[in-house]
């Protein structure tokens, strides 16, 4: 079994299936203290690695140019243009219940807003609740435990992985909006939406042709960038970072809260980054670095 060891700095003594280590900051540790061994040590127990997330390898063949935004869409999906962006990975799937419970179990980060609640409390459903700051602190998490570069995607990341492979394409799956029935019917009555539906459910839309999940529904996803509606007519065109600084973070997809639970390959939505709502969790991407705009 893979195992890994938090606090790398403090020397370790494996012994079979321990760890020795000097007494350190570990909350899982067992402290023993004898009279023939004077010294104070920490006992803890291996911890086994998280599972890796299912990513997909963008963009196919390698870097590529993609056209970002959409003239039939809002202002700040304007004007649109050619964005370049170097490889990277994406994730199949939203990071879901189960996975953010490992996180929490590790690190006693504190729970997100409606961890437990009913609607919310369902293992393989997408993480609800949490900021971008929580978001990021996860990524950063998994990449210690992996040693992989983990990251929240840029918002021409998330837009080429929506589209893909269809430069004009406005939804995953095409460009016709799904009937507003199921788990996508109007306000909050229809089957199932009265809280984000499981990962990959049948009765949703299906993977693009990417076999990426959920691009365009179940929650808003949050994004690296800071958000600017006026950012495209300024922006950098090779694998862009987003704005400077402002009041707000940028997110991608739909959301089983709104009235319209699906959206638009590059419709763009925003919040301040410690806000934990009901309808935003996340996904993630990795490159071979990265780096957020602070």
């Amino acid at each position: 079994m893979d195992a890994t060891v938090t606090d790398t700095a403090w020397r370790t003594i494996t012994r079979s299936s321990f760890v020795v280590r000097n007494h350190a900051r570990d909350r899982n540790a067992v402290h023993v203290t004898t009279a023939s061994r004077p010294w104070r040590f920490a006992y803890t127990r291996l911890m086994a690695a998280p599972d890796p997330p299912l990513m997909c390898a963008l963009p196919p063949g390698g870097a590529t140019t993609f056209q970002m935004g959409d003239m039939r869409g809002r202002d700040d999906e304007k004007p649109v243009r050619k964005v370049t962006l170097a490889p990277y990975e994406i994730g199949v799937y939203p990071v879901s219940n189960d996975a953010y419970a490992r996180f929490l179990d590790d690190t006693a980060h504190e729970a997100p807003r409606y961890w437990g609640e009913s609607r919310f409390d369902v293992s393989d459903a997408p993480v609800c609740g949490v900021s971008w700051r929580d978001a990021v602190a996860y990524a950063r998490w998994l990449s210690d435990r992996l040693g992989r570069c983990f990251h929240l995607p840029t918002e021409a990341q998330r837009e080429f992985a929506a589209r893909g492979g269809h430069e004009d394409r406005s939804f995953p799956w095409g460009d016709d909006p799904l009937p507003m029935e199921g788990v996508y019917a109007p306000g909050l009555d229809g089957p199932l939406t009265g809280g984000p539906f499981r990962i990959a459910d049948p009765v949703a839309a299906g993977p693009n042709d990417f076999g990426v999940y959920h691009l365009a529904d179940n929650v808003h996803e949050w994004c690296a960038d800071y958000y600017d509606r006026g950012y495209y007519r300024e922006s950098e065109t090779d694998d862009p970072r987003g704005p400077a600084r402002t009041a707000r973070r940028a997110a991608r997809g739909g959301s089983w809260r709104h009235h319209v639970k699906y959206c638009r390959c590059a419709a763009r939505s925003s919040l301040a980054p410690d806000k934990r709502f009901a309808d935003f969790g996340f996904r993630l991407a990795a490159s071979d670095e990265f780096e957020y705009v602070w």
